[in-house]
């Protein structure tokens, strides 16, 4: 991109974190369209939630032993720890489906929840002990239904591997026969999680399991050598990703861990039966399109937390302009940018870039040139002040010093015989 103003150079240091934050959010849920049928059912939906006693099937025992609990005044307690569905940020800011999905439950049934942060080896044990009263990130396994009370699966997390940059895992890649140094690999889990019975099941060769009480232990291993990988699930990136002697990477085949809504408390079984009969109900719909918003909301929060003071300070001067922020476009660049005819606006890279960047920032941006507009007269633009910045910006050493330009070109030409 080429810019003419200092101002505009916030959106060239924004590259590195929005570069960082399009790649996370690859691993969220894609928004579906809804046709005239779907937006009945949401909001036949979003009706349980405003009163449980509209969900079908829902009992008067069940109903007298929750309005039993409100008659009591109870303020129950739901635990999470911090992830991609419960984030909190720098300035104690939450967000995410989790934090939402605690607050449709105070709604639900009309009872106060209060949310608390838990680590996740504490987690469970404070479920079953009963000093976390509700809790949605417990893993449907056989061994957890013996021991709470759970509804079916409400979502999933992707499992990824951590391991030490540049190691070989052998059998795990599925590319070599088991290693001569080390005929079994040493599997490494989070107590507790969950994570190992899921692996573990479709593991083909010889793996000694070894199960560790917390990701500051699996790191020391990992770096020791004494373990071959860490498996647990994608939100543990928010903690292995500061450490770059460990890499990450999707386990193959995909595998995703199915995580419900529990309590080990019985006097609290009528919330999880009246939630399962919400989930049977097409309450599944809605938790999708909730956790569709909120991987916008946590995009977000993750984009502001990236932000230095100089950078946040000049996001408030820029949402205080009136008026969007303008650019000049190339119409031939394809696929960096170019402009369709047949949908009669300009696309490209560089425009889902700035949609994604209107999105986390509140800025507006609009094409300021018309369609076929030379590089030249482009170039003019950004000199007198008509556009505020360029995405195709071919530049040539006879450009140097006139233009100020981005740290890193957003693309680059790669050719390949197709």
């Amino acid at each position: 991109m080429l810019f003419k103003t200092r101002t505009v150079h916030f959106i060239m240091a924004l590259a590195a974190p929005l570069a960082a934050l399009l790649l996370w959010v690859l691993g969220g849920c894609a928004a579906s369209g809804q046709d005239s049928g779907e937006a009945e059912k949401l909001e036949r939906i979003e009706s349980y939630l405003e009163d449980y006693r509209n969900i079908p099937g829902v009992t008067k025992d069940e109903i007298a032993a929750i309005e039993a609990l409100k008659a009591e005044g109870r303020l129950l307690h739901f635990g999470t720890f911090r992830s991609g569905e419960a984030i909190v940020n720098r300035r104690g800011r939450k967000g995410g489906f989790l934090i939402h999905l605690a607050e449709s439950l105070s709604s639900m049934f009309d009872i106060e929840l209060i949310h608390e942060y838990v680590g996740r080896r504490m987690l469970y044990g404070r479920v079953r002990s009963g000093f976390v009263d509700l809790a949605c990130e417990i893993p449907y396994t056989e061994a957890n239904r013996e021991s709470l009370f759970m509804t079916t699966p409400v979502f999933e997390r992707l499992i990824k591997v951590y391991k030490r940059r540049g190691d070989s895992l052998g059998p795990l890649t599925h590319e070599t026969g088991f290693s001569a140094m080390r005929p079994v690999l040493r599997y490494g889990f989070l107590e507790g999680a969950g994570v190992a019975e899921l692996i573990l099941a479709g593991t083909q060769w010889p793996v000694e399991t070894v199960l560790v009480t917390g990701y500051r232990e699996a790191v020391d291993m990992l770096m020791a050598g004494s373990l071959d990988a860490f498996f647990d699930e994608a939100p543990a990136e928010l903690y292995f990703e500061v450490f770059a002697a460990i890499e990450s990477s999707n386990y193959y085949p995909p595998i995703n861990t199915p995580l419900s809504l529990a309590t080990g408390r019985g006097e609290l079984v009528p919330i999880i039966s009246v939630f399962q009969k919400f989930l049977d109900a097409g309450g599944r719909d809605w938790l999708f399109e909730i956790y569709s918003r909120s991987a916008d909301e946590i995009r977000r929060i993750y984009f502001e937390d990236s932000l230095s003071l100089e950078q946040e300070r000049l996001l408030a001067r820029l949402r205080a302009q009136k008026g969007p922020i303008l650019f000049a476009a190339g119409s031939d660049d394809y696929p960096a940018t170019f402009y369709n005819e047949r949908n009669d606006r300009f696309e490209g890279i560089a425009h889902d870039v700035l949609s994604e960047l209107s999105m986390v920032t509140g800025l507006r941006f609009e094409v300021a040139n018309p369609p076929k507009s030379g590089d030249g007269e482009l170039k003019e633009m950004i000199k007198t002040g008509a556009a505020d910045f360029m995405v195709d910006f071919n530049y040539f050493d006879d450009d140097a010093g006139e233009f100020p330009l981005s740290y890193v070109p957003h693309n680059s030409d790669r050719y390949a015989l197709i």
